[in-house]
């Protein structure tokens, strides 16, 4: 448990520290090239590797962090699934606790069958580099074990 409060106080530190706070704007979709290239950044980023060394299976899927900001400050984040982000803008249908928001290319790495480790990594699309990790854990099983 500290280890993943350790994960989340560093990507808010990173975030904070890297992207800075900015008013929502539109963003374009990532062609299938750009979504190739930040897998590729987040799977050679040498934390992810380590992770990725015990041979599991892994699968991985393109999305976006919306990233709410007070100031210069992370108030919230928001995964998003690629196809949620409409017109440029982020969904309507979700309470953000700020109208000060940035998106940022996300990739989502499910680690192990069942899964045994989500690891979310935060891209800068324009600098092409890795801004935030979040780890979490996965469930040991797939679901409620029914009784015997």
């Amino acid at each position: 448990m500290k280890k993943v409060l350790w994960v989340v106080v560093c990507l808010l530190v990173v975030i904070t520290l890297v992207v800075g706070g900015c008013t929502s704007k539109a963003i374009k979709p990532l062609s299938e090239d750009e979504k190739e290239t930040m897998v590729q950044i987040a799977l050679a980023h040498p934390d992810v590797s380590k992770w990725l060394e015990t041979g599991d299976v892994y699968s991985t899927e393109a999305g976006w962090v919306v990233i709410a900001w007070e100031g210069s400050q992370v108030v919230g984040w928001y995964r998003v699934d690629y196809e949620d982000i409409k017109n440029g803008k982020p969904p309507s249908d979700i309470a953000y606790v700020t109208d000060d928001v940035t998106i940022n290319p996300q990739v989502y790495i499910r680690v192990g069958e069942p899964v045994s480790l989500f690891i979310s990594v935060i891209c800068d699309r324009d600098r092409e580099e890795v801004l935030a990790i979040e780890l979490q854990p996965g469930r040991p099983t797939a679901g409620p074990t029914p009784p015997e």
